[in-house]
């Protein structure tokens, strides 16, 4: 047998194979494409030829490198960009590549960049061959301006925050959007249009008021730049808070615009662990009515408006002790006295938060127990006839703002230190100035304690001075800049307290009305 390569026309005999193998003709491409290119027999490997079969033209073609052109050769192609940089308030920031063909037009570099963020000021500013000009965005407007390849553009800078406090919205901080109103991020925020709210809003130094319900018109052509501080306020109060052994419920009147005494009582459960007391009955921060366990069971349909406060004073036992508060109610029968520690056993107490606890003894004393102090637990006896009183801890706050991914208020538990509350509010060491973190422990209005947190941040130790523990209602303020005036940060926080304390205004009076204070 014998085996035969034929290139050219050759006699064919009998019992002979043949085996046609085709020629194949490609280059591989390489660099800004990369791709193999199969060629027909009779067609010509050239450049012109392999720019076709890619789609491309001379124009767009950088450089064509290659060391021969024949089968099996490999060709390297660059290609000609246009980009431009980005830098500031876009969300994307860095080089943007567009296709040799493809104009570069704003629209299409705010398209590639993503947008802006929420501090994007509405302005751009183009940077090229030394020169510079700035154009105002508007929103959802086309913008076809032709940028040349190789420009900067800035989108500049500006901060809109809306500091939110009170009733009927989340609280919090609000970041806005270019163009954003004051009244879309009061929607964003929960709050719904109703005459029973006022808006306070302090802007540029001033402060003004409007209704609730006829604020919309207004709000929604406030733009917002800087800082906003909001406080919204329940100016008519629709329901009937009813304050029991250091609980509060919420009765809402459904047809009319009272309640009746019947369902006040039976919504606390009457006067248990008690069996007798006194309901007092207040409206606009004045007493109105009073009734006992006789009242309900002769005048039951006794009307209480709406927006009344409700107390319920429990009668006293001098054979029982009297638990009341921020846990189960009870009534322990003793004729002697009992170690608290005994007493403090049979209680569900958030140990987390609970600080102290209050004594109110039969002969009309008053005695505040820190339990923090472990060894003097065990000395302190409880009479027949006392009342103990486990004091709420759902207010208690440590504020934090400045640069942290979530401002405004920690639930304050007992330990607390400010470096666990800086994770907490979630810092950003890219951005904040951890050399300079200040520390307000006695209000807004005196100067703050400057903490070094930086060597944490950086893998290391900080001294226990620099982490201080917290106490409820200190404030935590991370600046930006290393720069930072501590004046300037006193007025901020003090701005933003103001408005917190007085959000709260209405929870203070009736919690003085309810403890007879």
């Amino acid at each position: 047998k014998k085996t035969i390569i034929a290139k050219d026309n050759i006699p064919l005999k009998n019992n002979m194979y043949i085996d046609i193998i085709p020629v194949e003709k490609f280059v591989y491409v390489v660099g800004d494409v990369s791709k193999t290119i199969y060629f027909d027999k009779k067609e010509t490997i050239d450049k012109s030829t392999i720019l076709a079969k890619l789609g491309l033209t001379e124009d767009k073609i950088k450089s064509f490198e290659y060391e021969t052109l024949k089968p099996g050769s490999i060709v390297k192609i660059k290609i000609k960009k246009n980009y431009v940089y980005t830098s500031g308030a876009f969300n994307y920031t860095g080089r943007l590549d567009f296709d040799i063909s493809e104009p570069i037009t704003l629209s299409a570099i705010i398209s590639k960049a993503r947008g802006f963020n929420n501090e994007f000021s509405g302005e751009l500013v183009l940077f090229n061959n030394n020169t510079s000009k700035t154009i105002s965005i508007e929103e959802n407007k086309i913008y076809n301006n032709i940028v040349e390849p190789g420009t900067m553009i800035m989108a500049k800078t500006s901060k809109r925050d809306v500091y939110l406090l009170g009733e009927g919205v989340v609280n919090g901080t609000y970041s806005a959007k270019l163009n954003d109103s004051l009244w879309n991020v009061l929607l964003r925020a929960g709050f719904v249009p109703s005459e029973k709210y006022e808006i306070e809003v302090k802007y540029n130094g001033e402060v003004k008021k409007y209704n609730g319900l006829d604020a919309e018109n207004t709000l929604s052509n406030m733009p917002i730049s800087g800082e906003i501080y909001v406080n919204i306020k329940k100016i008519k109060n629709d329901n009937v808070l009813i304050y029991k052994n250091g609980s509060v419920k919420i009765i809402v009147p459904k047809a009319n615009d009272y309640v009746t005494l019947i369902d006040v009582f039976s919504s606390v459960n009457g006067f248990s662990p008690s069996n007798e007391g006194t309901i007092m009955v207040y409206n606009n921060n004045e007493k109105i009515a009073e009734y006992n366990s006789l009242d309900v069971i002769n005048n039951p349909l006794a009307k209480i408006p709406q927006g009344s406060y409700v107390n319920f004073v429990l009668d006293v036992n001098l054979n029982y002790i009297t638990v009341l508060g921020n846990t189960s109610p009870r009534s322990i029968k003793t004729e002697i006295p009992i170690p608290l520690t005994e007493i403090l056993g049979q209680l569900s107490i958030d140990w987390k938060t609970q600080k102290y606890i209050n004594l109110y003894k039969a002969n009309g004393d008053f005695e505040e127990i820190d339990l923090d102090k472990v060894k003097s637990l065990n000395s302190i006896l409880i009479d027949p006839g006392t009342v103990v009183y486990v004091p709420t801890t759902h207010n208690q706050f440590v504020y934090i703002f400045g640069e942290v991914l979530k401002p405004g208020l920690i639930p304050y538990t007992k330990g607390l230190n400010v470096i666990e509350a800086l994770f907490k509010a979630g810092v950003n060491p890219q951005t904040a100035e951890l050399s300079n973190v200040f520390l307000f422990t006695d209000g807004p209005n005196q100067p703050p304690i400057v903490l070094n947190l930086k060597d944490f941040y950086n893998g290391g130790n900080v001294p226990e001075s620099m982490n201080k523990l917290l106490e409820p209602g200190n404030i935590i303020y991370v600046p930006k800049n290393v720069l930072t005036n501590v004046v300037n940060v006193m007025t901020t926080v003090s701005n933003f307290m103001s408005f917190f304390n007085n959000s709260y205004t209405t929870y203070n009076n009736i919690n003085n009305i309810i403890t007879g204070k």
